[in-house]
């Protein structure tokens, strides 16, 4: 846990690592936020709207084994 010292509120960094590439993702939100997400069952675009799709996507899934959002696009995208 970091603690932001421009408004002194504590921060959370969660990471995920893509299970393809390797590369290594992190979004950070407040301790706050993330306790009302986890406590109250919130969604996560509810509580974080501001926060890109992969961002959002990031935090329901780092502790799950998953690709990042590039390897996503390539094993899922149409074939021509």
């Amino acid at each position: 846990m970091q603690i932001d010292l421009h408004s002194f509120e504590q921060t959370l960094t969660r990471r995920a690592t893509c299970m393809m590439c390797k590369k290594k993702e992190y979004v950070t939100v407040l301790v706050k936020d993330w306790d009302r997400y986890v406590s109250q069952g919130l969604g996560v675009q509810d509580v974080w709207p501001d926060l890109s799709a992969d961002e959002r996507e990031l935090l329901i899934s780092s502790q799950v084994p998953t690709p990042c959002s590039v390897c996503w696009d390539k094993l899922f995208s149409e074939e021509d």
